[in-house]
């Protein structure tokens, strides 16, 4: 609602009209029109003192009365003085006419006054109006006439006719109105205002099941009204003849029900809650107070205005008005709310983030990639077929590591560990579960028994042997070790000074030096820097498996050839000539020069120079 700009300095009763409504200055302020009790708009203007309120045809306005126009039935404009009277005071607002004879009562014609006396009435003979004593014309109070009862009156009571007679009581508001149904309303049937026919309102049975039969409720049935008829209707005050002798007790409060009924049962929402009265008396003769009183929609309220309502939504604020609207938790709520929920690529799926009321997933993706490092300190369970580790540095702190670790029963499985050589075999050491031995492979397919190459028990040299192999001749006790293409029995080494025994290695040993640890029973041979022992490795599978042998695509007629570091494979060299070897240089040779050594090679010169005799004839050196 857009503000309004009242007049200045109004005054009381002035009204001002806006947005099609009219507003009234009362009491210091402008307020709406008031709603009577029968819902009408009213539209006050100017009120003054003795005005009424007066339907204009669309809404109750003020007024004063006009008794010729806005009153009904006879009335008297003024009186006119007759024969033997004189009237004063006849004209003017609120006049006073005073009426007074002109001639005593005995001077009238048809009235006869002989000896009156205090008190005395005239009384009609027939003839002529003749002065009585007032006792002897009936009853001189309303409690000796025949059909009148009057029980201790109170002030403010009335005569009210019970069906027999007339008796004192409070009188109740009454309105008379006419049935609207088919059918007789009975006494306590509550209705609303319907309509209306000719100079009457229309009722009909007032439901607690919509607002359009109980926001009208009016009134509770007095006595029975036939269908198209008319009687009367309590809006305020009590009812009898109605049985409430089951169900109910003095004080129960009355509700709206259903079909124009009342119940004790407060109504809850849908059903409307309008208050009907009170039970005074709870017998087959009942009596209730009746003081309807309805309840409200929100959208009848002046400062709410309802449309299109929705379910789910609120009642809020928008600086004017209490208007219906959904919640906007961005606009119409303080603090911090999550609008949606992003997952990461590979990392956390979200489903059903961004709509109303959703129910949001948040999980793992079905291949999950962590970017950055993971810590777990719990423990880690992967449920797969696969487990790959794409890193170049694996660190384990369990100094066991157990393979195979979901075989129950007999072991059928080889494990081991297996080493991915690129373009090359890869090479493996594994455990097999067949011959309860610790294998290796060289190239991927020949395995052997780790500890082949230790000592070996038999009365003759085993076949094949390789340096260091140990065997122990089972006919003469006799231990002998393989080396340097010999088998050297190791007892006749150690007398001759070739093999050490003591329990600790011997200082400065040369390559092939043999030592027996008289502590650990365990015999070494030294090579490369190191003590070996003897029976602790297996034997080479080929040259290439020696340490200091390098083999690169061997042919057909090469030799090993040491290199300054390795022994490698190469051609055998050819030579034709003198020039072909390796310490000889031959530079334009011609006839009579011999080869002479210059230092560093073999030239060809002329003649001996200086001391040096040495030459070279065929395939001898001479000095």
């Amino acid at each position: 609602m857009a503000a309004i700009d009242f007049p200045n300095s109004p005054t009381q009763g002035d009204t001002f009209t806006a947005s099609d409504k009219t507003w009234v200055y009362l009491d210091g302020k402008w307020t709406l029109p008031s709603v009577d009790a029968n819902g009408l708009v009213t539209s006050i203007s100017s009120a003054t003192s003795g005005q009424f309120l007066k339907w204009n045809g669309s809404a109750w306005v003020n007024d004063t009365i006009d008794l010729g126009a806005d009153t009904a039935g006879s009335f008297v404009a003024s009186l006119v003085a007759g024969t033997g009277v004189s009237v004063t005071n006849n004209s003017g607002e609120a006049a006073t006419p005073t009426i007074a004879l002109d001639a005593t009562l005995d001077n009238l014609s048809n009235v006869t006054v002989p000896s009156p006396t205090a008190n005395d009435v005239l009384q009609w003979n027939g003839t002529a109006w003749v002065n009585v004593a007032a006792s002897t014309v009936g009853a001189t109070n309303l409690d000796g006439l025949s059909d009148v009862v009057i029980a201790t009156p109170e002030e403010f009571q009335s005569l009210a006719y019970n069906g027999t007679n007339w008796v004192n009581t409070y009188s109740p508001t009454v309105t008379y109105v006419r049935n609207a149904e088919a059918t007789t309303l009975t006494t306590g049937t509550v209705v609303y205002l319907f309509g209306a026919t000719g100079d009457h309102a229309t009722v009909k049975r007032a439901d607690n099941d919509s607002d359009t039969t109980s926001s009208k409720t009016v009134g509770v049935v007095a006595a029975n009204i036939l269908a198209s008829e008319n009687g009367p209707v309590v809006t305020r005050g009590y009812v009898d003849g109605i049985d409430l002798s089951v169900g109910y007790t003095s004080g129960d409060i009355l509700w709206l029900g259903e079909d124009g009924g009342f119940t004790k049962t407060k109504p809850s929402a849908p059903e409307h809650l309008v208050f009907v009265g009170v039970v005074v008396r709870a017998t087959s003769n009942g009596i209730i107070y009746v003081a309807t009183q309805n309840g409200y929609e929100l959208d009848e309220l002046h400062d709410v205005s309802i449309t299109s309502l929705a379910s789910g939504q609120f009642l809020k604020y928008n600086g004017s008005l209490w208007v219906n609207d959904a919640i906007d938790l961005g606009t119409d709520t303080t603090g911090n709310y999550i609008a949606t929920i992003s997952g990461t690529a590979n990392q956390i799926s979200v489903t059903g983030s961004g709509s109303e009321s959703a129910a949001v997933t948040i999980g793992l993706p079905s291949d999950v990639t962590i970017s950055n490092d993971l810590t777990v300190t719990g423990n880690l369970t992967v449920n797969g077929t696969t487990t790959t580790l794409n890193t170049e540095t694996l660190a384990v702190e369990d100094n066991i590591i157990v393979l195979n670790n979901n075989v129950t029963g007999a072991p059928s499985t080889n494990a081991g560990i297996e080493v991915e050589r690129g373009s090359s075999t890869n090479v493996q050491l594994r455990w097999n579960e067949t011959t309860d031995k610790w294998q290796f492979t060289n190239d991927g397919s020949t395995y052997t028994d780790l500890g082949a190459g230790g000592a070996s028990i038999s009365d003759t040299p085993p076949a094949s042997p390789v340096p260091g192999q140990i065997w122990f001749e089972s006919d003469t006790a006799k231990t002998f070790v393989y080396f340097d293409s010999q088998w050297i029995e190791i007892g006749a080494l150690a007398a001759a000074g070739i093999v050490t025994m003591s329990d600790t290695a011997p200082a400065s040993p040369a390559d092939g030096k043999l030592w027996f640890n008289s502590s650990t029973a365990k015999t070494y041979v030294y090579y490369d820097s190191v003590w070996v022992e003897i029976g602790a490795g297996s034997n080479p599978a080929s040259l290439n498996d020696v340490g200091d042998v390098t083999i690169t695509s061997a042919s057909s007629g090469q030799f090993l050839k040491w290199n300054g570091s390795a022994w490698i494979n190469d051609n055998v060299p050819v030579i034709n000539n003198l020039n072909d070897i390796g310490d000889v240089t031959i530079t334009s040779a011609t006839s009579g020069q011999t080869l002479q050594w210059n230092g560093s090679a073999w030239v060809n010169a002329i003649g001996f120079t200086g001391d040096s005799k040495q030459s070279i004839l065929g395939n001898q050196i001479f000095g």
